[in-house]
């Protein structure tokens, strides 16, 4: 026996387990995607432990607005409070893990931020589950409440925004080199959460046990992670400039005029219309409005998307994202009244609900 065996207690006697390496990497990510309690969530978070829903694995990260995948991180989860968990997978004899894994998760991380909207996530999602209805069920079952899912992807939106999210490097076993990286990382880092999870398998007399443990979650990290409280929606737009609540409320105006309805989450005001079709939003913290013009185009209309979003481009004066264009307030308010018959009467008149496979 080693020091690494671990015992099981079978009719009265003691049945040592030996550490065994994984065949190859892909079956530790494979039980990651059948198993995401792996990822130790009670040890993350001891007081609120962590629920995971996976959104995809191999998820594509480009690396430029509206980009093709340039990169792919092995596992993309969410949490119940909608934060973004990147997860890399790596064997402890994979030489990488020492230091490129590290650069491979920063950037990984640093893209999906700026590049990946939270409506495309959504859509991986019911890509991979078969429908949206089934999307919306997994999230109503993550978080625990009902018809729970358009306000939880504006929680996903806006923690993508701010940056509030987990990177988390699995292993079998990790480096000495690693662990300290990941210590120093997730101290110095106030929202981004950074762990390490070694996830060591024991066999033996035909048992197999799997034993997550958890590195990085320090004292210190943990004080750090405390000191930024998410500020609700009405705090936003109060510390706002003025233009930025000068477009909110005149958008908001517009909205009551055509029987729309509003709805805040902690990021945006949602303007709806009866039929719970999103039309615009608007982001105090980033002084802007944004519109889904992919959405039309998933619906077949590249030409009247095309249309709006060329108005989008000159209202602004510049060149805009081709899917999730945003508008800042001042530019919108400079020709307000184009900005509202050539760009959101035209949008809410033409897009449709989601589509069941859409």
């Amino acid at each position: 026996m080693s020091a690494d065996d671990i015992f099981l207690i079978e009719n009265d006697r003691l049945v040592p387990l030996s550490a065994q390496p994984y065949p190859d990497e892909d079956a530790l990510q494979d039980l990651l995607a059948r198993c995401p309690d792996l990822l130790a969530g009670a040890r993350i978070n001891p007081a609120d432990p962590r629920r995971w829903l996976l959104v995809t694995r191999e998820a594509g990260v480009p690396a430029v607005e509206g980009g093709g995948a340039h990169w792919a991180i092995d596992h993309l989860f969410l949490d119940q409070d909608a934060i973004p968990t990147f997860v890399e997978v790596k064997r402890s004899t994979d030489t990488r893990i020492r230091r490129e894994v590290v650069g491979q998760m920063l950037d990984y991380a640093a893209n999906g931020l700026r590049y990946w909207p939270a409506e495309e996530l959504r859509m991986r999602l019911a890509k991979r589950l078969g429908s949206a209805a089934e999307a919306d069920h997994a999230v109503d079952g993550l978080t625990g409440v009902d018809d729970a899912a358009d306000e939880y992807w504006e929680r996903v939106a806006s923690n993508l925004r701010s940056g509030w999210v987990r990177m988390v490097f699995v292993a079998d076993q990790l480096p000495q080199e690693l662990r300290t990286v990941i210590e120093f990382l997730n101290e110095q880092l106030s929202l981004a959460e950074v762990v390490g999870i070694e996830i060591r398998q024991y066999e033996g007399h035909g048992h197999r046990a799997l034993v997550p443990q958890v590195v990085g979650m320090t004292a210190t990290a943990q004080q750090a992670k405390g000191q930024h409280p998410r500020k609700p929606f009405t705090e936003l737009l109060a510390e706002s400039p003025g233009a930025v609540r000068e477009l909110d409320q005149r958008i908001l105006d517009w909205a009551q005029q055509q029987g729309y309805r509003d709805t805040t989450t902690g990021a945006a005001r949602k303007i709806l219309r009866a039929d719970n079709v999103p039309v615009v939003l608007v982001y105090p913290a980033d002084g802007a409005a944004e519109l889904d013009i992919k959405r039309l185009r998933a619906q077949g209309n590249d030409h009247d998307a095309d249309r709006i979003h060329v108005t989008l481009q000159e209202l602004a004066g510049r060149e805009l994202a081709p899917h999730y264009p945003r508008i800042t307030a001042q530019e919108a308010l400079s020709q307000f009244e184009r900005f509202v018959t050539d760009v959101l009467q035209p949008f809410a008149a033409l897009v449709r609900p989601v589509q069941s496979g859409e």
